[in-house]
């Protein structure tokens, strides 16, 4: 069985099983259960006997489905209106995950509290609203809200002026925008931070997630941090192949060490 590297039929529908319960998302397992990924997976191979071959048959099986899952349009539309987690968000460890993460308590409530509003606006919808805070002085500078588009929030001017002054005067200034469907920070995301100048953005997801990011290195060679559609197709995809073969910290781990981001998940 070459030295132990291949999956016998067993081993195959056991990493089946894992990749499947394995994954946080359920409307996800619940696609890849309906198109019967890994069901030829379950097979033996009955060329190689064991094989290699079945290993790889069951990864870019999963990758291609969880592909077409990102880009179908009634599962995306899904994703993207679920409701809010309110057992997670509305609780005392939420504000203290946000004091970790921001390290002042005062700041911390100030930011949970508007998280709830955000979240209580665009439940169960697909949009987006950002805002931006001054860490230094203690409050929040600006805000974007009720644009309406989805997946999407465009900083306005306004926006942009009152986090430069800020950043002029030295002050620390951090953004939060939510996601709702729960995924991680997107290229775009990270490339309007580096063009503003934000010392980190935080996510807040509508399944009680956190996530942070900062950048904290250039790209390696072969990537590029901008707001094309093939650069964030390329960051997507870099994440979601490594997710299968390796599991979601991990590929988040990994996708940052490619893109020079620091990313950190506060479940």
């Amino acid at each position: 069985n070459g030295g132990g590297m291949g999956l016998s039929e067993a081993e195959a529908a056991e990493r089946f099983d894992l990749l499947v319960d394995g994954n946080t998302d359920a409307q996800l397992r619940k696609y890849i259960r309906e198109h019967g990924v890994g069901s030829d997976n379950r097979q033996r191979d009955e060329t190689s006997g064991h094989s290699r071959e079945l290993e790889e048959r069951f990864r870019e099986n999963a990758s291609q489905v969880n592909r077409e899952a990102m880009v179908d349009s009634k599962w995306f539309e899904d994703a993207q209106t679920r409701g809010v987690h309110w057992d997670k968000v509305d609780s005392k460890d939420y504000t203290a995950k946000m004091a970790e993460i921001v390290g002042d308590k005062d700041m911390a409530r100030i930011i949970h509290d508007d998280v709830k509003a955000i979240l209580k606006k665009t439940d169960k919808t697909p949009f987006e609203e950002l805002y931006a805070y001054d860490l230094t002085a203690g409050e929040r500078i600006e805000r974007v809200i009720d644009q309406r588009k989805p997946l999407e929030v465009v900083p306005t001017e306004k926006f942009k002026a009152r986090v430069q002054e800020r950043i002029d005067a030295g002050h620390r200034v951090v953004t939060l925008h939510n996601h709702s469907g729960s995924n991680i920070p997107s290229l775009a995301d990270i490339h309007g931070l580096k063009v503003r100048g934000d010392e980190f953005g935080i996510v807040a997801c509508h399944n009680g997630e956190i996530f942070t990011y900062r950048v904290v290195g250039e790209p390696a060679e072969g990537y590029i941090i901008d707001s094309s559609e093939e650069a964030g197709k390329k960051f997507l995809g870099s994440f979601m192949d490594r997710m299968i073969k390796k599991g979601f910290d991990a590929a988040l781990q990994d996708v940052g060490e490619l893109y020079g981001v620091k990313f950190e998940r506060f479940l």
